[in-house]
């Protein structure tokens, strides 16, 4: 799509999620909780908004992005956003030699999670609550994989994220590599194929083959 193309309505479908990380919200693990909106056209993620309002117990912060435009964020301490805010962009963080970090479930676990996670060779694991969360650690660089392979997400967890990861250089995708579609569909609204999102697309594969038990050397 170009940004100059005029869009039929009828092929826009916004996905929302106004509290992603339930479950850490009521055990008051705050930091976990996103808010998520994602847009998509003609089935596509186009733009996406992953929003943290407990931060840290003062702040809360940002991050917005749009496809072939690039991934943002702000961090704030009054929460006001407008048309004077000053957004960073966010680049593609640097791999770390020797690390494979996996972000996954905090209290969804099953054996086909954890039997990929033990298939990658992880050097460090972090369990920790919320879809966006997850995609935040691995745009700030703090883990290589979000990795999830199996039934339990749904579209509005994960479009927003596909977006800001894909802009970065990153992807999300299913446990086999393949794109989700995001079309307006009240039947069709769970990720049954499970998720794997990366900071770093070229190493989609190796997770891929992790879930399928027949990790190469990355």
């Amino acid at each position: 799509m170009q940004w100059t193309d005029k869009c039929d309505q009828d092929d826009i479908v916004v996905f929302v999620d106004p509290l992603d990380g339930t479950k850490e919200f009521t055990e008051g693990i705050t930091s976990a909780v996103t808010v998520l909106i994602g847009i998509s056209w003609k089935g596509t993620p186009l733009c996406g908004v992953v929003h943290q309002p407990w931060c840290t117990d003062t702040t809360q912060k940002c991050y917005w992005g749009c496809l072939d435009v690039g991934t943002f964020s702000n961090e704030c301490e009054d929460g006001k956003l407008d048309s004077e805010t000053v957004w960073t962009k966010i680049e593609q963080p640097p791999t770390v030699d020797g690390r494979i970090a996996i972000a996954t479930t905090r209290s969804h676990s099953r054996p086909e999670v954890n039997t990929a996670i033990e298939a990658s060779k992880a050097t460090e694991i972090i369990r920790i609550g919320g879809a966006g969360n997850k995609v935040i650690k691995l745009l700030e660089g703090e883990v290589d994989c979000y990795l999830f392979p199996v039934t339990g997400t749904s579209r509005w967890d994960t479009c927003a994220g596909e977006v800001l990861l894909a802009a970065t250089g990153g992807a999300l995708t299913d446990k086999a590599g393949g794109h989700y579609e995001y079309p307006f569909s009240y039947e069709n609204t769970k990720n049954s194929r499970g998720v794997i999102a990366v900071a770093h697309r070229s190493k989609l594969e190796y997770f891929v083959q992790a879930c399928a038990e027949a990790p190469p050397s990355l």
